[in-house]
């Protein structure tokens, strides 16, 4: 039996469903995903690991699909986001996609001290208190003292609105991360109320579905750029690849990148938006 290693350091054994999957999540085409799948099934070895299956994956459906060779994975690119302004810009956009007003970075004084909010988010009567958790490991997982600390400063809140200290009535508390949760932070959040939004829970509402659902694709998702010019792309106010792939190449010059990166990232862009599921 072929069993993967994964970023862990756990064994499973290999799956081709999964690889499946991944590729299907990765190109939207069931028939590439399947001569993908069947490829990377052909090709791997016992203790291979995850990392080096998802690379090959990507090699192969590139074949298929030139425009993936300009990207990387989704789950990496949110990583590679910097956790403030822009992971927390990213999570208060996609509350305004979900149809919420969103306010952010608020200080707000709680019965026993202030307590500083990463977004507040409004629908209706909802007021949603959001916490937001980046990390630049995509398989680190949010630890139980997280979501402790979560609950413990929504109670401080809650008890500063009834002492007339600030006027936010939070209905619930929302912790949205790029990674997941431990399993006893799962528990205590399920336990007490705490809603998620990790990588890839709750179905239907994750992380990963909420961005596909809204093609809400990160700048840092394209490769072959750096870090640094990346950044000064979405300082221009250019976060996703529909942003980019829609600009004017004159008007990311004048704005400092040179002519011929600024040419080539929007027309990455647009070819790599063209192919994502």
């Amino acid at each position: 039996m072929i069993t993967v290693v994964k970023a862990d350091g756990s064994r499973e054994p290999f799956q081709r469903k999964k690889v499946f999957r991944t590729c299907l999540r990765i190109c939207g085409s069931s028939a590439v995903a399947e001569a993908v799948s069947r490829e990377v099934e052909a090709r791997v070895y016992d203790g291979i690991s995850t990392k080096e299956i998802l690379q090959m994956v990507f090699e192969l459906a590139a074949k298929h699909r030139p425009a993936i060779a300009h990207r990387t994975d989704l789950r990496m690119a949110l990583s590679l986001l910097r956790s403030k302004p822009d992971f927390e810009g990213f999570i208060a956009r996609l509350f305004e996609k979900l149809g919420y007003r969103v306010r952010r970075n608020l200080i707000i004084q709680g019965f026993c001290i202030e307590h500083e909010i990463d977004v507040l988010a409004f629908k209706g009567g909802e007021v949603v208190y959001v916490e937001v958790k980046h990390h630049v490991q995509p398989h680190r997982y949010v630890d139980l003292d997280v979501v402790e600390k979560i609950w413990a400063t929504l109670l401080d809140l809650r008890e500063g609105y009834e002492k007339g200290l600030h006027g936010f009535d939070i209905s619930k508390p929302l912790v949205a991360t790029n990674t997941k949760l431990t399993w006893h932070a799962s528990k205590y959040a399920r336990c007490r109320g705490v809603d998620i939004m990790c990588w890839n829970i709750p179905r239907g509402r994750s992380l990963e579905e909420l961005l596909v659902r809204f093609k809400m694709y990160p700048v840092t998702i394209l490769k072959g750029f750096n870090l640094e010019t990346l950044y000064k792309v979405i300082d221009m106010g250019y976060m996703t690849l529909k942003e980019l792939a829609e600009a004017n190449p004159e008007g990311l010059s004048e704005k400092g990148l040179p002519g011929k990166t600024a040419k080539l990232l929007v027309e990455h862009a647009g070819k790599v938006l063209d192919a994502m599921p």
